[in-house]
């Protein structure tokens, strides 16, 4: 049975991930305050053994290894769902003081991932979390979300020419529709890039956005804060290659729910363009 417990903090040796990391000979200590866990026990009892992970660790898969994280996926048992497990260590002052406040990124993006899943927005909800607490000298940080089989980012479903055109076409619209759907809640993304959102199966009606770190409400009736949202798609979708003539299925649909983007249309695509020619 899964089981929730707060304000717990872990601490493990650190003995580096993967053999000849560079974490291997570090003589601090992992530490975690875990604020949530929804894991079943056997699922949490593997994860919190996550300093002890090499690359020959049966169920386990690294997906990722940045400078200061790594990511897993972990599957206890054939046959048995998957978990997405993101290991981080950051001790730069940033973060430590952010840390300090209780402002770190995966606090952030767990709080604002819980507002968006009241308002109905799918989204990936977290089963565990390991945050810093300064005050309780605990620094790194550990997330534990369902894995979803078979996704990839719409950027490289978009970028992927052998995509069907026409459901490449219905994409658009239902991103356009999903955006829309954040906006009609008052949430500003903030960074809802094509990188942020996940399709699953190549399927235009499943699509999940994550990463709602910088999450925002508006709390005005003004709706130029929701306009950085639709600049940033339109500037990554550019970029790709597509023309302004497909990109206007994306905005369309936007447009149909929210008709005030109708009027902004041009603008939205003067900033987009400008953005692309300062990134070069």
């Amino acid at each position: 049975m899964p089981f929730q417990f707060f304000a717990v903090r872990v601490t493990m040796p650190h003995r580096g991930i993967l053999r000849g990391s560079t974490g291997l000979h570090r003589t601090f200590m992992i530490s975690c305050r875990v604020t949530l866990n929804e894991l079943p026990y056997d699922v949490a009892d593997g994860v919190l053994c996550i300093d002890e992970v090499t690359e020959d660790t049966p169920n386990w898969q690294l997906l990722s290894h940045a400078h200061r994280s790594r990511s897993f996926k972990f599957t206890p048992k054939t046959n048995e769902p998957s978990w997405f497990v993101r290991w981080g260590y950051d001790y730069s002052w940033n973060h430590l003081r952010s840390s300090f406040f209780g402002c770190d990124e995966a606090t952030k993006d767990w709080r604002n991932v819980g507002h968006a899943e009241r308002c109905h927005i799918p989204v990936v909800r977290y089963r565990l979390l390991g945050v810093p607490r300064l005050i309780v000298g605990s620094l790194d940080t550990l997330v534990v979300t369902e894995y979803i089989e078979d996704t990839r980012s719409l950027h490289d479903y978009f970028s992927d020419q052998a995509s069907n055109r026409l459901a490449v076409e219905e994409t658009l619209i239902q991103y356009g529709e999903l955006l829309a759907s954040i906006h009609e809640n008052a949430i500003i993304h903030n960074n809802f890039s094509l990188e942020n959102t996940l399709i699953k199966y190549d399927d235009a009606t499943r699509l999940v956005t994550t990463d709602w770190y910088d999450m925002q409400v508006n709390r005005s009736d003004e709706t130029a804060p929701f306009k950085k949202d639709l600049v940033t798609p339109v500037h990554e979708l550019l970029s790709i290659g597509f023309s302004r003539e497909r990109i206007q299925s994306f905005l369309d649909a936007y447009g149909k729910r929210l008709p005030w983007c109708n009027d902004h249309v041009e603008d939205i695509f003067i900033q987009a363009e400008a953005k692309a020619k300062r990134a070069k």
